[in-house]
């Protein structure tokens, strides 16, 4: 999966929430033997990527 923004974004701190954002997504991602980044983008933006692996049910 990959998403991706093309702005700086906002400053302001979103309502709500745990506060793991991409820390927390990292872990699960890699809780399930998969890969993850979250990088800026040159020129703006963010780009987060996360593969993960489909179970073998052979």
């Amino acid at each position: 999966m990959e998403v991706s923004t093309d702005g700086p974004g906002s400053r302001t701190a979103s309502p709500g929430g745990s506060g793991r954002g991409l820390a927390g997504l990292h872990d699960r991602v890699e809780a399930l033997g998969g890969q993850f980044s979250a990088d800026r983008q040159p020129g703006g933006g963010f780009l987060v990527r996360a593969r993960i692996p489909a179970e073998n049910s052979s």
